[in-house]
Formats: structure tokens, C-alpha cells, sequence
């Protein structure tokens, strides 16, 4: 039996100590209003996600092909995920990312490379809100700077035409009052085409995601595997036996020696453990992308809202334009178009810069505690 455990190929597990989740995300702060939606806000609500729901999230086939890809594995997504196990620490946010290889130094390399996908992958996710902003963004910016620079121009050469510097107090409340309104329509266009784009971004998402997850698996010994090296142990036992009574030449101890090595490339064929029972949950990526499709459309219709109801104050104000000098008017005409290219401008430039620091200072929810390491492998079959 020793010697056949002997013969059985070694594997070597190691782990990594994951920390998935943030424990301040119940008392985050919640920012309110047509700004840009807080940084990370996808991190601070799946803080309150499961360890299990993490486990189950950290073994999908897009991070085992990251790791083949960074590591260059001769296997595939599916065959690399049999040598993963993730088993979440009971009443902690901790969980342990386990790889068995036929080295310890491969093994170590493709756990680390492992939570490091994972790691990876969860930051990329909170930071696509901000890159759809920032595609969407840099189109509009250059049409809204060149439309201030016309605008100013025209302004500039109105007054020197003119040499109209500024109007009454009477028309510059009337303008002043008119320009508050512009401006606040202005922004609110500005948001609302913003969260269009946004919206467009995550419903793209959701539709590449499932809306389920395998929240929990339960891995347990493969018993095929088991099995086999049963048998091969009794083979080994045979062979030992035969070896001793025949020559190599005997068919007696080819034949054992054909089953010996059919049953070892038949148990390097095998996985070893086996996942006997699944249980599904909601997906938190997909719970989350649908949490932010409803925030993009609840800006939207806010939006529509307020824009209406400053149009209408807006238009309030047309009979007192009217009344105004002709000159006045159309100064107040020219002076009005370069203070809202202007806010435009403005508007785009604030959201651009808020979306480059959301991107820049983008975090995971899963932060590596403690990676693997070669001579903390655990060897298996131990003599």
C-alpha cells in the first residue's frame, strides 16, 4: 500500500486569505441630486454581499482566462477551475482561494495570479461607470468649447460694434434673473444626458450578465478518484508480488503493468474533489448594475421635471423682454447665448474632472490579506 501510494502523482495545494467586502459600507454616506453618483458607490452596497456570494463570484471562466493569459497554463477555463477551491471562513468576511498543482511554486503563482484577477476584476467593475462618463464627456466637450469661444467672440464684437458695455438696472435684473434660470437648465441638461449615457453603459452590462450566481457549492472528495487509487494501490501490491516469482518478460507482469499505468494516467485524468451540491442566489453584480439603471432613470425623469419647470418661469419673463430696448434686447440676446455656452462648458469640465478622480481612486471590494506561498504548500497523498 505504501509503495502504491508512493507511485500515486503529488499535488500540492496553496492559498490565498481574501477580504471581500467593506465593513463601514452600512454607515456610507448616500449623495443625493443630479451630481455625479458617489465614487465606488457600487463597493460601499455590496459590502453587505455574503462571503459565500464572493466565493461563488471569485470562480468564473473570464478570471480562470486572465490567469491562463498572465500565466501562459497549457489547460482551459473549465480544467484550471477544478484546481480552485474558494472556502469562506464561518462568521468572518475572510475567505481562502485554494489551488492544487503538481508543483508548489505553480501552485503559489496561479492562486496569487488568481485573487489577483479577482481583485482586478471587482475594481474594473466599479470603475466602468466612470469610463462610460468620461467617453461620453470628452465627444461633448470640444462642440461645447467651441460654441463658448463663438459666442464670446460674437459678444466681444457686439460691444465694440455697439459700444454697448452694459445695459440698465432694471434690464440687468431682468438678465440676471433670466441667466440663474439658463444656468440651472443648462446643468440639469447637461446631468440628464449624462445619466442617459450612463444608463445606456450599465443596461449594455446587465444584458452580458446572469441574474443568478452559484452562491455556495459544496466541494467534497472526489470519489471516482478515490477509488482508483484504490485499485492501483491492489495492482502495485500484484506487480510487487509477481515481480518476485516471474521475469519482466512474463505476461503476467506486463498485464499488471498495463493496469498500473492505465489507472495512474486515468487518476491524473481526474479532478480531485468534486462540487456535490450547488445552491443558487441573486447575482450582486447584476443586483447592482440593476440598482444603478434605476438611480440613471430616476435622474433622468428629475431632470425632464425641473427643465420643465424652469422653462416655464423662463417664459414667464417674455413680456418684459419685449418691453425692453431694442438694443437692451439684443444685447441681452448676445450676452445670454455666451453665458450658457459657457455654463455648458463648465458643467461638461466639472463632470470630466469628477469622473477622472472616480476613475483614478477606483477601489475593490475584495482586498488580498494574505497571499500563497511555495512552502506553505500542503502535499497530497501525505505518506
Amino acid at each position: 500500500y505504501v509503495f502504491g501510494t508512493r507511485s500515486v502523482p503529488k499535488t500540492y495545494t496553496t492559498s490565498v486569505r481574501l477580504l471581500a467586502g467593506r465593513s463601514d459600507s452600512s454607515e456610507a454616506p448616500v449623495e443625493n441630486g443630479t451630481a455625479l453618483p458617489v465614487l465606488n458607490a457600487l463597493v460601499l452596497q455590496s459590502g453587505v454581499q455574503s462571503a459565500e456570494t464572493f466565493a461563488a463570484l471569485a470562480q468564473q471562466r473570464d478570471i480562470a482566462a486572465r490567469v491562463i493569459a498572465q500565466l501562459n497554463l497549457p489547460t482551459t477555463p473549465k480544467a484550471l477551475l477544478g484546481s480552485v477551491s474558494v472556502q469562506p471562513i464561518a462568521n468572518t468576511a475572510l475567505l481562502n482561494l485554494n489551488v492544487s498543482w503538481s508543483s508548489p511554486e505553480r501552485s503559489a503563482d496561479i492562486a496569487n495570479a488568481f485573487s489577483n484577477a479577482f481583485v482586478d476584476q471587482e475594481r474594473d467593475f466599479v470603475r466602468a461607470q466612470a469610463v462610460a462618463a468620461i467617453d461620453y464627456l470628452s465627444k461633448e466637450m470640444p462642440s461645447a468649447a467651441a460654441t463658448m469661444h463663438q459666442t464670446a467672440t460674437r459678444l466681444a464684437q457686439f460691444q465694440s460694434a455697439h459700444g454697448y458695455i452694459d445695459a440698465t438696472a432694471h434690464e440687468q435684473d431682468v438678465v440676471a434673473r433670466m441667466a440663474s434660470l439658463d444656468q440651472q437648465v443648462d446643468q440639469l441638461t447637461v446631468d440628464r444626458s449624462e445619466a442617459q449615457a450612463l444608463l445606456k453603459s450599465v443596461s449594455g452590462q446587465m444584458a452580458a450578465l446572469s441574474s443568478t450566481v452559484d452562491s455556495a457549492k459544496q466541494v467534497e472528495q472526489n470519489p471516482v478518484s478515490s477509488d482508483l487509487r484504490t485499485k492501483l494501490a491492489d495492482v502495485e501490491t500484484q506487480l510487487v508480488a509477481a515481480q518476485q516469482k516471474y521475469t519482466a518478460a512474463h505476461p503476467a507482469v506486463i498485464a499488471l503493468r498495463q493496469q498500473r499505468d492505465a489507472l495512474t494516467a486515468e487518476i491524473a485524468s481526474q479532478p480531485s474533489a468534486v462540487v456535490s451540491e450547488t445552491t443558487v442566489a441573486p447575482n450582486p453584480l447584476y443586483q447592482n448594475l440593476s440598482q444603478q439603471a434605476s438611480t440613471y432613470s430616476a435622474r433622468i425623469q428629475g431632470d425632464d421635471s425641473k427643465i420643465h419647470e424652469l422653462t416655464a418661469q423662463r417664459r414667464a419673463y417674455r413680456p418684459t423682454v419685449k418691453a425692453m430696448p431694442q438694443q437692451a434686447i439684443a444685447f441681452a440676446a448676445i450676452q445670454e447665448d455666451a453665458k450658457r455656452a459657457a455654463n455648458v462648458y463648465n458643467a461638461l469640465a466639472q463632470k470630466y474632472s469628477d469622473a477622472l478622480v472616480a476613475k483614478t481612486t477606483a477601489i475593490s471590494d475584495i482586498i488580498v490579506v494574505q497571499p500563497a506561498t511555495a512552502d506553505t504548500a500542503v502535499k497530497r497523498p501525505s505518506l
